[in-house]
């Protein structure tokens, strides 16, 4: 009898091998085991849930086969299902109560099974069943791994946003320390990016080795990366080694990287040993050298031996004329230029009557162009020292009113808008460090930052990037966080700093004096703090 029974369930289990739906249901109606198992432990019901065959599913299950039955690897027929993408089978398998967080030997469910695959519909099936979204995979190559890290590494949108719409967890990590934004950073994903940014991921997170997202993104090129992760908050001036993001891309020539860094609040002054002018202007890379000097680069800036960016550069090529260009601007302006970017000038106006008489026309349309500029305009535009600067800003409304339209300003004065949008930005940067004073001291200690040495847009990159930190409840308002303190709006004129900024700073300082509390501190430091004046 046993013997018998034996060879109804071979013949069984070879029709399902085989896809022959009749000679299953003659197998089953003729007394076939609906969960013999063959030698290496599977049953009917896993055969065919790995090979599709959704009738025979439906035959076995309402003949009462156990639906969730293991293999050794600890594989179910919904895991079989799901890694396969027969939606129709694993729904019939749910409604049938299968339990949609078993794991396997390897830690896998069914649901990170699909999310791995690109499966979306059985993603929805089993979220649906209600599936933990969270659970993580043991596998030697995917360890640590939830269903969003596998979609986002994966590239399927789709399932990245079901998974999210059901909490997932944004920033969990797998065992290198990678989470669902590094991968779509690293695949150059940017609706994915944009959607776990969205979602709330942490734009300033690191892998185990300690690199963040947005070197990254720097170091691969990808621009609408690197602007995404810049407009979440990312630290734009963080330092690898001696070397900054803004570096690296003039370095490796990525144009759009470096400008959304200029504009994104990268300190354009930093250096080793050459500035990033002198290297945007040794690649020839005329993009660069001319956001760096809108940005206010340093032409007569000199590297170790004492020379210039304009002498990093053969006659004739676009970066070379950029800065032959400028230098026109700083003489018709009566500016600073240096007798070296002078020599190097002369000798290349004097190499041809051409070139003299073009220099001699640009000079000439630049003192036009100053010649335009109103008296309260001029002064400003002549002013040098940055308390003077915010003192002008004060004082005269019409000229803070000039910068409300910077494209219309850059059409009226193509020459020098890039240099009075510069000291107007000197100058609401001296008024938010004068307003802010104590906490601008307190962060320099603790963060160890350089403020002054920031343009303006890296102080609102570096309180976007701590926005969060030091939360503090007991002093009264709501939303007491970092940013909280920050007014980057009333930045007309000089105060006295607010009483919430110093009743925020001297609570902040009793609590880490009385804890002996680590205060949050940048891990790679942008320069000596300087006191301000």
């Amino acid at each position: 009898m046993h013997r018998i029974q034996q060879t109804k369930s071979k013949q069984l289990l070879d029709n399902i091998r085989e896809g022959k739906e009749e000679e299953v249901r003659e197998s089953i109606i003729a007394g076939a085991h609906v969960n013999a198992v063959k030698e290496d432990k599977w049953t009917p019901l896993h055969l065919a849930a790995e090979q599709g065959y959704k009738d025979i599913v439906t035959d076995l299950l309402e003949k009462g086969a156990n639906v969730d039955q293991k293999t050794p690897n600890g594989y179910t027929a919904l895991h079989l299902a799901a890694e396969q993408g027969y939606k129709d089978i694993v729904t019939a398998l749910l409604e049938k109560g299968a339990n949609v967080d078993q794991k396997t030997a390897r830690g896998y469910t069914a649901l990170l099974f699909a999310a791995k695959n690109g499966y979306k519909d059985i993603v929805t099936a089993l979220l649906e069943k209600g599936a933990k979204v969270d659970e993580k995979a043991a596998n030697r190559y995917t360890a640590g791994y939830t269903a969003l890290l596998l979609a986002a590494e994966k590239g399927y949108k789709d399932i990245v946003t079901a998974l999210l719409e059901k909490g997932a967890k944004v920033d969990e990590k797998d065992s290198s320390g990678m989470t669902s934004l590094y991968y779509s950073t690293e695949n150059n994903n940017v609706e994915i990016a944009e959607a776990l940014i969205k979602a709330g991921a942490d734009v300033s997170a690191k892998n185990s080795s300690g690199v963040t997202l947005l070197y990254r993104a720097v170091l691969h090129g990808y621009a609408d990366i690197v602007k995404l992760l810049i407009e979440g908050g990312a630290d734009v001036n963080v330092f690898l080694g001696s070397t900054t993001l803004l570096n690296v891309a003039i370095v490796n020539n990525n144009t759009e990287v470096a400008k959304a860094l200029i504009k994104g609040g990268a300190n354009i002054d930093v250096r080793d040993t050459l500035s990033n002018l002198h290297i945007a202007v040794s690649r020839n890379n005329g993009e660069i050298v001319e956001a760096l000097i809108k940005a206010g680069a340093d032409v007569n800036a000199e590297d170790l031996l004492g020379n210039v960016p304009l002498q990093e550069s053969e006659f004739f090529t676009e970066s070379y004329n950029l800065i032959i260009n400028h230098i026109a601007r700083l003489e018709a302006a009566d500016l600073y230029v240096s007798e070296t970017n002078l020599q190097q000038k002369n000798e290349f106006v004097n190499t041809s009557r051409e070139r003299y008489n073009n220099y001699a026309q640009r000079f000439q349309n630049c003192k036009d162009e100053i010649k335009k500029l109103n008296k309260p305009l001029y002064d400003f535009f002549k002013g040098s020292d940055v308390n003077e600067l915010a003192s002008m800003w004060k004082k005269n409304k019409d000229i803070r009113n000039k910068f409300d339209n910077q494209e219309s300003l850059k059409e009226q004065y193509p020459e020098y808008a890039h240099i009075l949008i510069n000291k107007a930005n000197e100058a609401e940067k001296e008024i938010f460090l004068h307003n802010h004073r104590p906490l601008i001291d307190f962060l320099s200690t603790h963060y160890k930052s350089n403020f002054q040495a920031m343009s303006f847009a890296g102080i609102r990159n570096f309180f976007e990037v701590h926005k969060s930190d030091l939360e503090e409840k007991g002093i009264g308002v709501r939303n007491n966080t970092l940013i909280y303190f920050a007014d980057f709006e009333n930045v007309q004129e000089r105060g006295i700093p607010t009483l919430k900024v110093k009743t925020f700073v001297e609570t902040i300082k009793n609590k880490c004096i009385k804890s002996n509390l680590e205060c949050p501190r940048i891990e790679q430091t942008q320069g000596a703090s300087q006191s301000l004046n």
